[in-house]
C-alpha cells in the first residue's frame, strides 16, 4: 500500500514520526549487534547453517516441481478466471499437499493464541526496524518511474479508501487491510509456499522466490521493488523463529501503519 498521495501536514508529521522512530530503534540494534558480533559468531561457526528455529520441517520432506507447479498455476488461474477464490485454492491446496507429505501445518506454523501479545510487540519491533529501508526504496522506485518518464499512481485499493463515503466501506476496507490481508496472504506466502520451496531447494531459494512472487502479487510495478523486500523479510522473519504469527504481526503492523497514514489524510484538520 503506497504511493503519491494528496498532502497531509498530520500525514507528513506520522511519517516522519515513524522514520525518526525506526531511525533510533535501527541504530540500537546496530549497536547491539556490534557488541554481540563476536558471539554471533562463535554461533555461526559451531551450528548448523539449517539448524536452529527454522519451519519444522522433516528432514526428508522433499515435494517435486511438479507438485509446486500445479498449485501456483492453479492460483493464477483462479486469480484470473475467480480472483475471490484464489486464497480458498491456494490454502486448500497447500494444506493438502503438505499433508500429504506428513506435514502438519499446526505443527508447522507453531501457532500459539496464548502469544499473540508477544507476536505484537515483536511485529512492531520489526516493523521499527525495516520502516527506513522500506521508505527509501519506495522514494526511489518512484523516482525511478518519474526518471522513465512515468507517473506513479497510488494503489487501487488506496484510491477506493480515499474516495470511500461512508464509514461503513472505509471499515470494511481497514479490517481487509489490517486483519484479514496479513492473515491469508502470510498462510499463502510464508506457511504454504515458503516451506514448499525450502524443501524443493533451499532456504536462500525460498526467500528470494516468496519475496519477489509477494511483490508481483499487489500488481503494481512502483511498488514491486519495496514490496518484494517486505516479502524477503517476512520469509526470513519465518525462517529464523520458526512461528508464522510473528510474520501475520509484521506484515499488519506494516499495514496499520499505512492505514493511519490514510486515516489522517481523509479526516484530519487542515490548516
Amino acid at each position: 500500500m503506497d504511493g503519491p498521495m494528496e498532502e497531509s501536514a498530520w500525514a507528513f508529521a506520522f511519517g516522519v514520526l515513524l522514520l525518526i522512530t525506526g531511525s533510533v530503534r535501527g541504530m540500537i540494534w546496530i549497536i547491539q549487534r556490534k557488541n554481540e558480533r563476536q558471539d554471533q559468531i562463535s554461533v555461526l561457526v559451531e551450528t548448523p547453517a539449517d539448524s536452529g528455529l527454522a519451519p519444522n520441517l522433516p528432514k526428508d520432506f522433499k515435494p517435486t516441481l511438479v507438485e509446486v507447479g500445479i498449485l501456483l498455476a492453479a492460483g493464477v488461474l483462479c486469480a484470473v478466471y475467480f480472483p475471490i477464490g484464489v486464497p480458498v485454492v491456494l490454502i486448500g491446496g497447500g494444506v493438502l499437499m503438505l499433508h500429504q507429505h506428513g506435514v502438519s501445518v499446526l505443527q508447522l506454523w507453531q501457532w500459539n493464541s496464548r502469544e499473540i501479545g508477544s507476536y505484537l510487540v515483536q511485529g512492531m519491533d520489526r516493523y521499527l526496524l525495516i520502516v527506513v529501508p522500506m521508505a527509501l526504496l519506495t522514494a526511489g522506485s518512484a523516482l525511478a518511474f518519474k526518471l522513465a518518464g512515468a507517473t506513479p499512481e497510488p494503489q487501487p485499493v488506496i484510491v477506493e479508501f480515499l474516495q470511500a463515503d461512508d464509514h461503513r466501506g472505509v471499515i470494511t476496507l481497514l479490517v481487509m487491510a489490517v486483519v484479514i490481508a496479513p492473515l491469508w496472504e502470510e498462510i499463502v506466502f510464508r506457511g504454504i509456499l515458503y516451506p514448499l520451496l525450502r524443501g524443493l531447494q533451499n532456504r536462500i531459494f525460498a526467500v528470494l522466490v516468496t519475496g519477489i512472487l509477494f511483490g508481483l502479487l499487489h500488481d503494481h510495478p512502483p511498488a514491486y521493488i519495496p514490496l518484494a523486500f517486505l516479502g524477503i523479510i517476512l520469509a526470513w522473519c519465518y525462517e529464523k523463529t520458526g512461528k508464522l504469527g510473528y510474520c501475520i504481526a509484521l506484515h499488519a503492523c506494516f499495514n496499520a501503519a499505512t492505514a493511519i497514514g490514510l486515516l489522517l489524510i481523509k479526516y484530519a484538520p487542515s490548516g
